[in-house]
């Protein structure tokens, strides 16, 4: 079973966690032996909202 996360946008270690999920979910989705376990739905959606709010506020930052 993957893991279940508790997300904060504060801190890298769970930022971290959710590329590394996002990163297995994307070999999941391309698995074509069945051998990989789908990853929980709704953590999917909790990591791309962290690197898409991670992302959004890097690109803020470096703004002129």
């Amino acid at each position: 079973t993957h893991n279940t996360y508790i997300w904060n946008m504060e801190d890298r270690e769970n930022l971290e966690k959710a590329v590394k999920l996002l990163k297995y979910h994307n070999e999941w989705r391309r698995d074509n032996t069945g051998v990989l376990e789908m990853p929980n739905p709704t953590e999917i959606g909790k990591a791309i909202d962290l690197v898409i709010k991670h992302i959004e506020n890097e690109l803020q930052q470096t703004r002129i």
